[in-house]
């Protein structure tokens, strides 16, 4: 990676969701980067394929859908939030 920014969001990414999804906001809110650099950090990951890109999910009625995921680790007496 050539540029410092793209590192450091690749960095949080592997460190923070791993192979999970993530939003770019989450990136703007943890790494306290400008629009313009965070779009250039983007840019550079996407176009060497370290991360990928999906379209936001979309209604009939064509308002954008929400999605939120929880994993939990359940054991015999206790129930252990992962990530949410």
């Amino acid at each position: 990676m050539r540029d410092l920014n793209a590192r450091k969001i690749l960095e949080w990414v592997l460190r923070e969701r791993k192979t999970l999804p993530f939003g770019e906001r989450w990136i703007a809110n943890e790494l306290k980067l400008g629009e313009v650099q965070r779009k250039i950090a983007f840019r550079e990951l996407l176009s060497k394929n370290c991360i990928r890109s999906y379209p936001p999910l979309v209604e009939q009625a064509g308002s954008i859908v929400t999605q939120f995921e929880t994993s939990l680790l359940i054991k015999e007496k206790e129930v252990i939030v992962l990530v949410e």
